[in-house]
């Protein structure tokens, strides 16, 4: 056994973890957790929203130190010590951000991909549910898994503009319109799909 208390091991879930233990740690995927203890077997301690408990470690991926969240609100850049750049820091919380959309984005619209191919276009061509349930469950998914690969490139396109240049919030409002009648149309057919789900 490993104790980690001094390393400051920090790592970020990959996959949503519910505990079934009273000792274990339930999380979210991207949540960030603190590493208490290490052990062999598979299962580190750590602690996460002031909650410590053992979580399984194929679970979580280590954040290297240059991925490291940096806290606008941390009293380094209160009151930074004369002469201090605080710049670095801007620079630094900034560039964890804008990953961390990039990483959101990029991860959803493959998981969009993946439910698409996996699981709706079979049903499209299988007689296991009628076309209009198929047609509830599909709603308008495609248009925006598509939509998705434009927001995902989009991004992408910005971030290699010179970091002066970069206008991310740009790439999000002039997307604005589409995704709103995207969304507004999922939102309007949801309640057709639970209703389709929960009878089969």
């Amino acid at each position: 056994m490993t104790d980690n208390t001094n390393s400051q091991l920090v790592v970020r879930a990959k996959f949503n973890f519910q505990q079934t233990n009273e000792d274990e740690l339930s999380f979210s995927k991207g949540d960030v957790i603190h590493v208490t203890r290490v052990e062999e077997g598979g299962w580190w301690e750590g602690t996460h929203n002031g909650r410590t408990g053992w979580f399984p470690s194929n679970y979580v991926r280590e954040i290297k130190p240059s991925e490291k969240p940096v806290s606008p609100k941390s009293g380094t850049l209160k009151s930074p010590p004369k002469g201090f750049d605080t710049t670095a820091i801007n620079k630094s919380y900034y560039n964890v951000v804008l990953q961390n959309i990039l990483e959101t984005e990029h991860e959803y619209s493959k998981e969009l991909q993946s439910v698409l191919s996996t699981y709706l276009r079979p049903l499209q061509t299988s007689d296991k549910l009628s076309s209009a349930n198929t047609s509830y469950l599909m709603g308008n998914l495609e248009e925006i898994s598509s939509f998705q690969q434009v927001l995902v490139q989009s991004l992408e396109e910005c971030t290699k503009s010179p970091e002066a240049q970069q206008r991310v919030g740009g790439c999000f409002l002039s997307l604005m319109p589409q995704m709103r009648t995207l969304y507004l149309a999922y939102c309007a057919n949801h309640p057709s799909a639970v209703s389709v789900l929960t009878e089969h």
